[in-house]
């Protein structure tokens, strides 16, 4: 395979994964997964905030929990900038 057809499979692979992003993120379970996570991360900050300073195990505990849903908005808001990249491409390449 050229070079060009792998980076056009590349760019569509890219513009696939962010549709489907979309559609999980408007979806009732993506919906219910994000709204969960944004509950469980001001939980988090909250006990943080009223943790005992010398309970290093469940301060760690909890900013572990912040640090994971944060993580997963980032690789949600990454993979979705990537597919718009793409479909800049894309539309570059076609005119």
């Amino acid at each position: 395979m050229s070079d060009a057809f792998q980076q056009d499979r590349e760019v569509m692979r890219k513009i696939e994964l962010g549709m489907d992003i979309e559609r999980f993120l408007t979806g009732s379970i993506g919906l219910y997964v994000m709204t969960r996570g944004e509950n469980e991360r001001a939980n988090a900050l909250d006990e943080l905030a009223k943790v005992d300073a010398e309970d290093p195990k469940k301060i760690r505990h909890l900013q572990n929990q912040v640090t994971a849903i944060d993580l997963l908005n980032t690789w949600l808001m990454d993979a979705l900038s990537e597919a718009e990249e793409a479909e800049r491409q894309l539309h570059e390449a076609a005119d």
